[in-house]
Parts: structure tokens; sequence; C-alpha cells
């Protein structure tokens, strides 16, 4: 999760997708589609982020196991501002 963070937070596509094995399967949202392996998960990452935003990443690790772990997250981003025009 810190190496998941630190990539959310540089909104760095291929630092995720390095995160990935080729079985990987992720999921954009709840509601989104199912990206399997790091290519599909960079391409979604590039098209989705934008590295000018002040991103904050936060977990806490709930449960571990074998086989499966379970943390809860939480993510803010701020946009730049647009610059104001004259007129």
């Amino acid at each position: 999760m810190v190496d998941y963070g630190d990539a959310f937070e540089r909104q760095d596509a291929d630092a995720a997708a390095a995160l990935f094995t080729s079985k990987s399967t992720y999921q954009w949202g709840p509601f989104g589609e199912h990206l399997r392996g790091p290519d599909e998960i960079r391409r979604k990452w590039s098209e989705s982020t934008d590295p000018r935003q002040d991103v904050r990443f936060g977990f806490e690790v709930l449960a571990v196991t074998e086989e499966l772990g379970t943390a809860i997250w939480r993510a803010r981003a701020t946009r730049p501002r647009r610059p104001r025009t004259a007129g």
C-alpha cells in the first residue's frame, strides 16, 4: 500500500502499473471496468490522472491472511486553479 500510495500521490502511471502482474485485475472505482494486467492499468491511469493535482493518500490495513489483504484508503485531490483572464 505504501508503493501504491506513492504512485497515487505522484500520479505516476508507470509506477502504478509496475505493482501488478500480467494476471492482475484492477477496478477503477466501484462500477468501473475490470482492467487486466499492467498495460491496461497504465493506460487507464494515464488517461485519468493529472500530475498537476495536489494529491494526498492514506490507508489503514484492516486484515491480512496468506491469500487476502483488506485495507481502507482515503485520497484527496485538489485541481490547479485556472488563471483568471482579464475582461
